[in-house]
């Protein structure tokens, strides 16, 4: 139980088990190198900063984001360093006779076998009908264009799309996000901000062509990603309804 007790300060009570209190003095041996004398409180706000630096989706981009700039700099450092030591050497000068000498024939190329010419004929061949049964997949999957929903939305047979969102996308996401938690807001304005199992959720869903690009992506959590979607599942229900 959490009770204000202050402006600033809340009381925490709760039980344990005899096990948990010897997990709590042998993690107060541990950080005693650090802080011999800490206190259950202080033990308690260690565990969340942790908890937090390991689980924060938003501390994980950061991360990202440091160790990418610092990989760009030493590799800029290197390229630097590379360039001082080519300058560094000393101009060899040319020896004419070592030259002449060192100068190797051009070896003629060997002929190709005929069966050989004959293999790669064959996987020209057998190459260019695939291409042609591809292409007419292609065709055959842009063309069917099923019931249209809201005017502008239509379900289409999409292409091979990956679901999974690349990590740096989701870093660029949660970025973007500055902690402000749900991005939802309701039809009165109001955004929800809660922090409450949040996730990352497409704008125009992935089932009707959205895409994994930051511009389609949002931080909503749980409770309003299922609310979106059972909203987006019943319209369009209700629009292939309307065209039978």
């Amino acid at each position: 139980m959490v009770k204000p007790i202050g402006l600033d300060r809340f009381q925490v009570s709760f039980s344990i088990s005899e096990a948990t209190e010897e997990k709590m003095k042998k993690l107060k041996g541990l950080f005693a190198h650090t802080n011999p004398n800490m206190t259950t409180e202080e033990l308690f706000e260690k565990l969340i900063d942790l908890g937090l630096e390991k689980f924060d989706p938003a501390r994980k981009a950061s991360r990202a984001m440091r160790r990418l700039k610092e990989a760009d700099a030493l590799k800029s450092n290197r390229g630097h360093s590379a360039e001082a030591a080519r300058s560094d050497e000393p101009v060899q000068s040319a020896d004419p006779v070592k030259q002449v000498h060192s100068v190797k024939p051009i070896e003629s190329p060997e002929p190709v076998e005929s069966s050989q010419t004959a293999n790669s004929s064959l996987l020209l061949v057998k190459a260019a009908d695939v291409i042609g049964s591809v292409e007419k997949a292609d065709q055959t999957v842009q063309s069917l264009h099923a019931h249209e929903i809201k005017g502008s939305q239509k379900f289409v047979v999409p292409k091979e799309r990956a679901r999974s969102i690349a990590a740096a996308v989701k870093h660029a996401v949660w970025r973007r996000n500055q902690d402000r938690g749900c991005e939802f807001v309701s039809d009165a304005g109001e955004a929800c901000g809660s922090h409450q199992a949040l996730q990352i959720d497409h704008v125009n869903g992935f089932a009707l062509g959205g895409s994994n690009e930051v511009k389609n992506l949002r931080i909503i959590c749980a409770k309003h990603n299922r609310f979106i979607w059972k909203a987006q599942m019943k319209a369009a229900y209700s629009a292939v309804r309307e065209k039978l």
